[in-house]
């Protein structure tokens, strides 16, 4: 079947599954005729309720002598007055209140419709302003986006998402030579930098109002300067995927990762320093599987590995890359499916109550992949003595 030729759904722009996200929730609809149907039928149980007090009062005053009977003493009439006003009283009392109760909701839900409002309205401007030439502007933006996701919370997941978007544009790590260019290269820089501390600030433990389980996806972004210290990933996915740190300083010292999915797969490590130091994988899943360490330093130090699933089946071809005093309680760490090329990956000094996964066939040059100086013998003999199981 030719899809060209196959209708397509129709889509009002107004309609809430054309605007998504930015539409007015239905729990927002005006409910006026409801209100003129409620109002209706409690008028109409007044009646009902009224007629039915005022036949039962003629029963009790004037039948009796219509029939013949007894007249009613008159201390009984006004008794039985007083409970069929009380009734009719109670059921309009009734009908004030729920004519009372549904102004306030309907003037509640105009509360909130007009925030709904104000947020998108919030929201337009500061997407306008990341896209203004003007770095200074595109600052301003960066800050009015975060503040927003602050104070929105149904919408905090698309703030970050377009503050991760911004981190995903193309950016060259190089300043350009044209002296006229160098001030915006300047700029845009900055206002990276700053995104990444308005992220990170919102992650650490501390944080007024914390992003903490929110989706991170930083895939395919460059990274040459920053810092995430002290961030707390608990949930959700942080995605560096494809990305690349390259000619500058990364930090994420003292990280938390409790639950995430956190994955560097087929990132590049290019004449950068990156470190973890202090970090805790306590839960969750970290991967560096087919990450490349080409050049420059990441270090692992004093990491703790209490949980989790870590897989580091990455590309060691030109880094320096050490786990001083890391320590592995729970589960292996898993190189199983490593690479290691050149560089030098130091495992000498992890302390491990567990098993670190190695390659069936380490490396030939010993000085690439380096093990506890008590390991002797063959390869597969020396990890088997410095405690670490190899995989067959």
């Amino acid at each position: 079947m030719n899809r060209d030729r196959m209708p397509r759904p129709r889509r009002t722009v107004g309609s809430p599954r054309a605007l998504g996200w930015l539409s007015t929730p239905d729990n927002l609809t005006s409910p006026r005729v409801r209100l003129g149907w409620h109002i209706a039928g409690w008028i109409v149980l007044a009646a009902v309720v009224a007629f039915a007090a005022g036949l039962l009062l003629w029963w009790e005053i004037g039948a009796p002598a219509f029939r013949g009977g007894e007249a009613v003493p008159l201390q009984d009439r006004l008794e039985l007055t007083k409970i069929s006003l009380a009734v009719t009283g109670g059921v309009g009392g009734i009908v004030a209140l729920v004519v009372a109760y549904r102004k306030q909701h309907f003037s509640e839900m105009e509360e909130q419709r007009e925030k709904v409002k104000l947020s998108m309205e919030r929201f337009s401007t500061a997407a306008r302003q990341l896209g203004d030439p003007a770095a200074a502007v595109r600052l301003a933006g960066a800050y009015a986006m975060a503040s927003l996701a602050d104070d929105w919370p149904a919408g905090r997941q698309t703030c970050v998402d377009v503050l991760c978007a911004y981190l995903r544009m193309f950016y060259a790590v190089d300043p350009p030579d044209q002296p006229d260019m160098q001030a915006a290269w300047h700029g845009e820089r900055q206002v990276r930098q700053t995104i990444i501390r308005l992220i990170s600030s919102h992650l650490r433990r501390n944080a007024r109002v914390g992003w903490w389980g929110h989706d991170l996806d930083f895939t395919g972004a460059v990274f040459d300067d920053g810092e995430f210290d002290g961030a707390v990933f608990s949930a959700g996915r942080v995605c560096f995927r494809n990305a690349r740190f390259t000619g500058g300083y990364l930090s994420l010292r003292d990280v938390t990762m409790s639950g995430a999915y956190v994955s560097f797969q087929d990132a590049q490590f290019v004449d950068c320093v990156v470190t973890f130091a202090g970090a805790a994988v306590t839960a969750g899943t970290l991967s560096f599987d087919g990450a490349e360490f080409a050049s420059g330093e990441v270090a692992f130090t004093d990491v703790t590995f209490t949980g989790g699933a870590v897989d580091f089946g990455a590309i060691f071809c030109g880094s320096s890359v050490t786990f001083t005093g890391a320590r592995l309680v729970a589960g292996p760490l898993d190189f199983a499916n490593a690479h290691f090329q050149s560089g030098t990956v130091d495992l000498r000094h992890i302390h491990s109550e567990r098993s670190v996964a190695l390659p069936g066939t380490l490396p030939a040059n010993s000085a690439v992949l380096l093990l506890p100086d008590s390991a002797t013998g063959d390869d597969r003999s020396r990890a088997a003595i410095a405690g670490f199981r190899p995989m067959t």
